[in-house]
């Protein structure tokens, strides 16, 4: 029990001794404390680069505004609307990759706020109210085209007129605001 209790103290004042030594030559190496708060500070930025831009981007985000909580966006193939911000990361609730249309396949996505400083992000929500669709229309040649190009015409003009000259007031008002 002794040899233990003197092997342990003799393993403690090593140390000490070794602790000592070693911080007596980094401190004559490093003769100003600019220098070591310098270097300190490297080491903190290197070790901490993705928590550290995380910030970065959440202040971006919060000043910035490229996206709300509500729109929905796209960034990094994954598309959603935005349903939190937090400090290292924002929640989409992911929309389209398993089913056919822009519905909610139910997965909850969490994206690294840094993102949106190295990927391209697509805000369906400003700017312009609408987005282009196509209608894909299938024309067999035993179709009666003609019967369903008047078909389509009339009901594609009803349909459309109202809302011509409202998307082409926003699509105006978006072209002079971006």
């Amino acid at each position: 029990m002794v040899a233990l209790s003197v092997r342990k103290s003799l393993t403690y004042v090593t140390l000490a001794i070794g602790v000592v030594v070693i911080g007596h030559e980094w401190v004559e190496g490093l003769q100003s404390i600019a220098t070591f708060l310098g270097l300190v500070s490297a080491g903190i930025a290197i070790a901490l680069k993705d928590p550290l831009t995380n910030l970065a981007a959440w202040a971006f985000i919060v000043w910035r505004r490229p996206f709300d909580v509500g729109d929905r966006i796209e960034i990094a193939k994954h598309r959603g609307d935005v349903i939190d911000v937090h400090l290292f990361q924002f929640t989409l609730n992911e929309i389209g990759v398993w089913v056919d249309a822009d519905q909610s396949t139910g997965r909850i996505i969490h994206i690294p706020n840094q993102l949106i400083f190295t990927e391209p992000v697509a805000n369906y929500d400003k700017g312009f109210r609408y987005i282009w669709n196509e209608v894909p229309v299938l024309v067999t040649y035993e179709s009666n085209w003609q019967k369903g190009e008047g078909d389509s015409d009339g009901d594609r003009v009803q349909t459309c007129r109202a809302s011509d000259a409202e998307a082409e007031r926003d699509l105006l008002a978006a072209s002079q605001q971006f």
